[in-house]
């Protein structure tokens, strides 16, 4: 269990420790569990590696990073769900930096691509290359579209979506391409209210 004076901030348990002769070690299955501002949040993993203890620290202490390794998956209670292969989490800050491929859901808005970094401040994720967004139709069928560009911004807190280099977005009768595009989704990230495109 995890604290910040008197308050509980978060717990971290795993299968098996590891330690080796150069400090570093490993831990299997390990699990976070956070709550930042009254937003809990999980982490798991098949393997983590975690950089050797300073000197005159608790050697059981959490280090500043981890590197995890294998179903790597960070979930939030209000929705985001991000699966990688590969990732280190930052503790300090809650974030999680993918150098591969990455995965996200977030209710009907979904997508991917390869490399990213999600701030869990913030509530934006940046998708740095390959990147990829899909926005689930409506009850009625209508309203959903697939978008793909370079880069992505997605902007939890604003319902926002950055889409820069070459940003193309196909909807049921027309397709959208543009240099850079941002596209403005409902509160309930169910819809679209506004698209602006910029550059060819």
């Amino acid at each position: 269990i995890r604290y910040k004076g008197d308050q509980e901030i978060g717990a971290v348990s795993w299968a098996r420790l590891r330690q080796f002769a150069d400090g570093r070690r490993e831990i299997e299955r390990p699990r976070y569990e956070g709550d930042r501002q009254g937003r809990p949040f999980v982490v798991t993993a098949d393997r983590g590696v975690l950089q050797a203890p300073g000197a005159g620290t608790d050697p059981n202490q959490l280090p500043e990073e981890t590197r995890l390794v294998g179903h790597v998956e960070f979930r939030e209670q209000n929705g985001m769900t991000i699966l990688a292969q590969e990732a280190t989490f930052h503790e300090s800050s809650g974030t999680l930096d993918v150098p591969g491929p990455v995965t996200f859901s977030d209710g009907k808005v979904s997508g991917g691509g390869v490399g990213a970094l999600y701030d869990r401040q913030l509530q934006v994720l940046t998708l740095r290359d390959q990147s990829r967004v899909t926005m689930a139709p409506g009850a009625g069928g209508g309203g959903g579209f697939t978008g793909t560009s370079k880069t992505m911004l997605v902007n939890r807190q604003t319902h926002f979506l950055q889409m820069d280099g070459g940003a193309t977005i196909v909807r049921e009768r027309e397709t959208l391409a543009a240099d850079n595009t941002q596209v403005r989704l409902t509160d309930a990230n169910d819809g679209v209210t506004l698209m602006q495109l910029r550059g060819h």
